[in-house]
């Protein structure tokens, strides 16, 4: 990374902390938390008018020109904040667009998605089956697709969806159908973490684009994985300092918790995993735009989607035993990490299932090497 690019990220990472401090309160995170299908639709228009989803894109195209990197300090700020935003998928669906060579159809949703007019979301209903490229129950058939995905993040507030089907010939296909098209109806549900706009999307014959096959599924769902990492990173980071700050001014028999060495080990093992992720993501980051070792990118993005899960999913459950039982409750922050963590460690598939895909990539390699 050149000294100019590290300088440009550490500038768009200090403004986004600067924002986020600005805008976002704790009051106004439990309301959202209290509207099913809630999101943020203030702050979304403000760091659109910012320029947050163009961060990734070419300067030629209008764009910042901080490419995935840029976009990854983003989540992790959004992360950090517990601000739950369609940036990154629209960032990805803006990507697939792009390459998907049909003029029509990007002069269509291009614009809006690099300007944050039009907002995006992510359906992976083979996930839900175990699968990590191939959707049983999503089916697309002359161009039309048939399915019902449920619990879907942004379904309820978004225009346009990227979505994981079987085509005709029984492959994994990457499609974008517009969500007020005919044959589709989505239904608002509840969920642990109502900030993220969940909805049940279902398709009855709604008229869907192909805009690639397995290649395109796999490197979504690799660059997918590894801003969610980044997005988790960030949540992590920030339960660990909540968690540290009421160390040293809890006190009990007389002294802060925090020289207690039981609350001393959580700490330092929350730090441990948030760090072992952040090597993790880094990695992945750098092979988001390998198309030839196609395995190695996977095994990146799968390394750092179970770290990530894992460091968050500990730094949100530890926060709040170091706060007792005041931290399941409204009037403390940490169950909102809590809730998020869950919230992310499932959206993009459970961390077994990515742990299984790690492990079955691995062993190919390994046997490809073997056979050379």
């Amino acid at each position: 990374m050149s000294d100019t690019l590290q300088e440009d990220l550490t500038a768009v990472r200090h403004e986004a902390q600067r924002l986020l401090r600005q805008q976002v309160s704790g009051d106004r995170l439990e309301t959202l938390l209290d509207t099913p299908g809630g999101f943020d639709l203030e702050l979304w228009q403000l760091v659109a008018a910012q320029g947050w989803p163009a961060v990734g894109l070419a300067e030629a195209d209008g764009g910042a020109g901080l490419g995935w990197a840029g976009l990854g300090v983003l989540a992790e700020e959004l992360g950090r904040a517990v601000c739950a935003l369609p940036l990154m998928v629209g960032a990805l669906a803006a990507e697939a667009l792009a390459g998907c060579g049909d003029a029509q159809v990007q002069a269509r949703w291009l614009p809006g998605l690099s300007s944050g007019d039009a907002k995006a979301c992510l359906v992976l209903p083979g996930l839900r089956s175990g699968l990590l490229t191939q959707a049983p129950g999503l089916r697309s058939a002359n161009g039309c697709l048939q399915g019902i995905v449920s619990t879907v993040g942004f379904a309820a507030i978004a225009e346009v969806a990227l979505v994981v089907a079987e085509d005709d010939e029984q492959c994994a296909g990457l499609w974008l159908v517009a969500l007020d098209a005919a044959g589709v109806s989505r239904e608002i549900v509840t969920t642990i973490d109502d900030a993220r706009a969940v909805a049940t999307l279902r398709f009855a014959g709604a008229p869907a684009v192909r805009l690639g096959g397995e290649d395109s599924v796999a490197q979504l769902l690799d660059r997918a994985a590894t801003l969610a990492a980044f997005e988790q990173i960030g949540g992590a980071q920030a339960s660990l300092a909540l968690a540290i700050e009421h160390a040293l001014q809890r006190e009990a028999f007389g002294q802060p918790i925090a020289r207690f060495q039981g609350i001393k080990h959580k700490l330092v093992e929350i730090y441990s995993a948030i760090e072992i992720a952040r090597g993790c993501a880094l990695s992945a980051l750098d092979l988001l735009g390998e198309t030839q070792d196609r395995a190695g990118r996977h095994e990146a993005a799968a390394t750092a989607r179970v770290a990530a899960s894992q460091a968050y999913e500990q730094a949100a459950r530890d926060c709040i035993n170091v706060f007792g039982a005041l931290g399941v409750t409204r009037e403390a922050a940490p169950h909102r990490h809590y809730r998020r963590a869950r919230s992310l460690a499932l959206e993009l598939g459970s961390t077994p299932l990515w742990r299984e895909s790690l492990v079955e990539n691995f062993l190919a390699r390994n046997r490809l090497t073997q056979g050379a």
